[in-house]
């Protein structure tokens, strides 16, 4: 795609859209507060474009989203707390961006999620143990991030079956470790 500019406020009037995808394109710009009139949204790709500001809260209205592509663009802040009424989201990708902050409690509220996607940002902090309630998690990465401590006792649960869970859990060059996992598939430092 070659879509230059903003999104377009008047993308939100569109209230029975269930499918928006940007994706790929040369936006700038921040996501519109419009876009949480699209109730009936389901996926939303926004991903690689030169999106920047923070997520609007607004967002959160997005109760019907299922899969969420906002990688590989320049949004930062925190990730606001009324993202977590997406009960149905199962993919939630928001990898390459400049987000902070700690990686919410309330992320563990997200019980449809089965793929997450939070390296390359700076989250800060410890992995919740909230996370151990996402039990269809399946696919979790958050290496390149600040985040320290032990990650065991959210993510390592016996009942607990990993295709990727990628973290920085490997010693640096002093013979530290960032970040304790004794489950993850994949370790980065």
């Amino acid at each position: 795609n070659l879509l230059h500019g903003t999104l377009p406020i008047h993308l939100g009037k569109l209230s029975v859209l269930q499918y928006l995808n940007v994706g790929f394109n040369s936006l700038a710009g921040s996501v519109p507060t419009e876009f949480g009139h699209l109730t009936a949204l389901t996926w939303l790709g926004l991903y690689i474009n030169s999106l920047t500001g923070t997520l609007p809260t607004e967002l959160g209205r997005l109760t019907a989203l299922e899969l969420i592509y906002a990688n590989d663009n320049h949004l930062k802040g925190t990730l606001p707390t009324e993202i977590f009424s997406w009960t149905n989201v199962h993919i939630m990708i928001v990898s390459t961006n400049g987000f902070t902050g700690t990686l919410p409690s309330e992320m563990g509220e997200l019980h449809a999620l089965t793929n997450l996607d939070v390296s390359f940002n700076s989250f800060s902090g410890t992995v919740p143990t909230e996370f151990s309630q996402l039990s269809k998690l399946t696919q979790f990465t958050f290496f390149y991030n600040n985040l320290t401590g032990s990650a065991s006792n959210a993510l390592c649960e016996d009942s607990q079956s990993w295709e990727i869970l990628a973290g920085d859990c490997s010693e640096d060059d002093q013979g530290q470790v960032k970040l304790e996992c004794q489950c993850c598939t994949t370790c980065f430092r």
